[in-house]
């Protein structure tokens, strides 16, 4: 799977973690932390909401280690139900079902792909998810 995505390491150097702390900004697993593992991620050119499942190092050939996180995405409103937030683009808020979708996307952290989310129930199943861009000394753009 990361061949596919072009994620080159070498063989044997994959470290997984349960949380980490990169560039003063803590990511964790579903598993870890209910309270840091609820991300926006970049899926193609969808800003998607999701949960991380898993945090995992890549030792690239020079020695250096990426970090990447699979996550699990929320899927769509069903068709036909209005998010009352598509007016207010600004405010970054969106209607997405507090249910989650079996596949995994891998997305790097901190390169401009992933950030923290915050989100409330709506009605029954349904969650108002925001995107959180946090202050670090990197930026988190979109």
């Amino acid at each position: 799977m990361l061949m596919a995505i072009e994620i080159n390491g070498q063989k044997g150097k994959i470290v997984a973690y349960r949380c980490c702390r990169l560039s003063g900004i803590q990511f964790a697993t579903h598993q870890a932390s209910r309270r840091d593992c609820y991300v926006f991620f970049k899926n193609g050119e969808i800003l998607r909401p999701g949960k991380i499942d898993l945090i995992f190092g890549v030792m690239s050939a020079d020695r250096r280690e990426g970090h990447f996180a699979a996550v699990r995405s929320n899927l769509p409103i069903p068709e036909g139900m209005e998010d009352p937030f598509r007016s207010y683009a600004d405010f970054g808020a969106s209607l997405w079902k507090e249910d989650y979708a079996k596949d995994l996307c891998i997305a790097p952290l901190l390169q401009g792909e992933i950030c923290h989310a915050i989100s409330m129930p709506w009605v029954d199943g349904i969650l108002v998810i925001k995107p959180l861009n946090r202050v670090s000394n990197r930026t988190i753009t979109f």
